[in-house]
C-alpha cells in the first residue's frame, strides 16, 4: 500500500490509499485506487510517498492506540493517544483523554498502532510516571542524545533494559552525527517530529472485531518504492 503526501498529475491524490499491483520494468509501479482505478507511474517522478504493508491484529474496548499519521478529515494528528471505546461491525470508536470521540470506518485502513510502546523518536512531547526503555548497546542509534530523550520522558522512575550492562555506558557516551544531533536537539527543545524511519501501523477491519494493521516502513524513495510488499498476519 502507498499513500501520496501530495497530489500528482498522474492521478495520485494526497492522503488516499493505493494498493501496489505490480513493480514492472523501467522502474514503474502499477497501483489500484480504492475506487478500482488502475494507474502506472514512475516513483522517480512521484517521490513524496509513504509505503505500508498490511498485517492483521485485534482491537478490543480499552486498548490503547496511537495515531500514526495525520487524518485531516477526522481531525487526527500524528502521535495522538486514544483508547478504543467500542468495536462495532462496521466501525471503531476511539476516545482521547479530553473526551473527544472519533468514529472510524473499519472497512478502510485505520492510521493507528497499539499505544503501549513507542520509539524514542515518536515520544516527543510525552511524559509518563514510569518509563521502560529498551536500549541495544550494539545499535548505532543508541547514543547520548537518544538516551537523554528516553530518560527525560519519566516523571518519577525510568528503567533501562539492555543486552549488555557492561557495554551500554560506552554506547551512550557516543554522540550522534551533526544532522541527527540537531534533530534530537529540536525534539528535546521544541517537541518537533524527527524525520527518522520508524515502524508505525495502520488498522483496517472486519465484522468479527479482527482488525488489520499496516506496518509503516518509511517514506518511499526511488529504490524503496519498488520494494513495496504486503503481508497478512493473524492471531
Amino acid at each position: 500500500m502507498i499513500v501520496p503526501e501530495r497530489d500528482y498529475a498522474v492521478g495520485l491524490k494526497r492522503g488516499e490509499l493505493y494498493r501496489v499491483m505490480d513493480t514492472g520494468p523501467g522502474n514503474r509501479l502499477t497501483v489500484k485506487a480504492e475506487n478500482g482505478e488502475v494507474m502506472s507511474f514512475s516513483p522517480a517522478r512521484c517521490t513524496k510517498l509513504s509505503v505500508y504493508a498490511v498485517e492483521k491484529a485485534e482491537l478490543s474496548p480499552g486498548d490503547h492506540v496511537r495515531i500514526s499519521r495525520n487524518v485531516a478529515e477526522r481531525d487526527l494528528g500524528t502521535h495522538e493517544r486514544y483508547r478504543v471505546k467500542a468495536v462495532q461491525p462496521e466501525s471503531v470508536l476511539i476516545e482521547n483523554g479530553q473526551g473527544k470521540v472519533v468514529k472510524l470506518d473499519n472497512k478502510q485502513p485505520l492510521p493507528m498502532t497499539y499505544g503501549y510502546a513507542t520509539t524514542v523518536h515518536s515520544s516527543q512531547g510525552l511524559t509518563a510516571d514510569r518509563v521502560f526503555a529498551n536500549l541495544d548497546s550494539k545499535s548505532h542509534a543508541t547514543v547520548k542524545e537518544v538516551y537523554y530523550v528516553a530518560m527525560s520522558r519519566a516523571r518519577h522512575e525510568a528503567q533501562v533494559y539492555t543486552d549488555s550492562t557492561k557495554s551500554l555506558p560506552d554506547a551512550i557516551r557516543r554522540s550522534a552525527d551533526k544532522s541527527t544531533a540537531l534533530e534530537l536537539k529540536q525534539l528535546c527543545q521544541h517537541g518537533k517530529e524527527v524525520k527518522q524511519p520508524e515502524h508505525d501501523k495502520v488498522v483496517p477491519g472486519d465484522s468479527q472485531g479482527q482488525k488489520g494493521i499496516e506496518h509503516h516502513q518509511q517514506p518511499a524513495n526511488r529504490e524503496r518504492s519498488q520494494r513495496s510488499h504486503e503481508r497478512a498476519m493473524g492471531r
